[in-house]
């Protein structure tokens, strides 16, 4: 079931002596602890900004929690509203089973110190001078987001956290 029979090359260029085929899946379930969070005050309308955004939640997070940063991860939701762009954060833990580091974000308390974190890691950052135009390795970037390092600017995440925090006051 599912085996065909044809020839084909191998990569080199050279015929293969396998003529049967049968297709594979690789893919595997990774079940893990994951967090959605919107923002009700706060629409994240471009994804570039959502980058930076996330990165810098992320960095704040694990700061503020003492955890590895190898230990979350999380990407951009598109959830538009009112038919206007938005992205949501997703974090999860990348312990198979899950570590309970992304539970714990599920906590109006927690999300406020940690976003409270955040902002004072973007704010003692100098990177991009006063206008915060850029990031480096102290606040934003790392080897797992290197590919959109160009597009990570503390500017973003800092205007985020005090929008956030002032509607929360």
């Amino acid at each position: 079931t599912g085996i065909k029979k044809k020839k084909h090359k191998i990569s080199s260029g050279y015929p293969c002596s396998n003529e049967h085929l049968r297709l594979f899946s690789l893919g595997y379930r990774f079940l893990t602890d994951v967090v959605r969070i919107r923002f009700d005050n706060y629409v994240i309308e471009d994804w570039e900004h959502g980058l930076s955004i996330l990165y810098g939640f992320l960095r704040g997070a694990c700061s503020y929690l003492n955890i590895e940063e190898n230990d979350i991860s999380g990407c951009l939701q598109y959830e538009p509203v009112d038919g206007r762009p938005n992205y949501s954060i997703v974090v999860f833990d990348n312990t198979p089973g899950g570590a309970g580091h992304a539970k714990r974000l599920d906590n109006e308390n927690a999300l406020h110190s940690i976003l409270t974190h955040t902002l004072k890691m973007m704010k003692g950052c100098v990177c991009g001078g006063e206008v915060g135009d850029s990031s480096c390795y102290s606040c934003l970037r790392s080897y797992k987001n290197q590919k959109y390092h160009d597009l990570l600017k503390r500017k973003y995440v800092i205007e985020f956290v005090e929008q956030i925090l002032d509607e929360r006051m």
